[in-house]
C-alpha cells in the first residue's frame, strides 16, 4: 500500500462508524513491532496523519488535500448546532471558527431517497450562516484546495 492508502485504512480503523476496529495506541504498537521490515518507513509516515472520526475514504482524501495545501486542518464529522442549540447537521469537515463545512457527496447522493435529507441539511446550514462546500468525484485536488482557500479567505482567514 502507498502512504495515502495506509492513511485511509488507518482512519477507517480509528472510526467508530460503524464500529471502531482498533485504537491509536494499538496501531502505534503494531508499527513498532513491525520493526525495520518492508514498508516500515511508510507505516511510520502514516501514523501521525491518522485521524479519528473519519467516516469515508473520500473524507480522508479531502482532508489530506487540505493539509498538504498548508490550510488549517478542519474538525471531522463535527456536530453543528443552530443559535438555539438544536443540532442541524454533522459536517464531514468543519471550520467552526469560520462557519465553513465541507461535504463530500458520494455517488449515492443523486439516486438515494435519503439525499433529500442532505438538501434540507445544507439549507439549514446556509440559513444559519454557514458556507457549504460540496465536493464530488469530478473535483480534483486543485479544485478542493482552491474552493477551501477561497472560502476561508472570504470568512477572514489570513494564512
Amino acid at each position: 500500500m502507498d502512504l495515502d492508502e495506509l492513511i485511509v485504512a488507518g482512519d477507517r480503523m480509528l472510526s467508530d462508524k460503524p464500529v471502531m476496529l482498533t485504537t491509536r495506541r494499538h496501531l502505534e504498537r503494531a508499527v513498532a513491532a513491525h520493526g525495520p521490515g518492508r514498508g516500515a518507513r511508510t507505516l511510520r509516515q502514516a501514523l501521525p496523519e491518522l485521524r479519528e472520526d473519519v467516516w469515508s475514504p473520500r473524507e480522508t482524501w479531502v482532508r489530506l488535500v487540505i493539509r498538504r495545501a498548508g490550510l488549517p486542518e478542519p474538525e471531522r464529522n463535527a456536530r453543528i448546532h443552530d443559535r438555539g442549540g438544536r443540532l442541524i447537521a454533522i459536517g464531514d469537515l468543519v471550520y467552526r471558527r469560520y462557519r465553513i463545512v465541507i461535504e463530500y457527496e458520494g455517488e449515492r447522493w443523486h439516486n438515494d431517497p435519503w439525499s433529500r435529507i442532505d438538501v434540507d441539511r445544507f439549507n439549514r446550514l446556509v440559513l444559519n450562516g454557514w458556507t457549504v462546500i460540496r465536493v464530488r468525484r469530478h473535483h480534483t485536488a486543485a479544485d478542493v484546495e482552491e474552493m477551501t482557500r477561497d472560502a476561508l479567505a472570504l470568512r477572514g482567514w489570513r494564512g
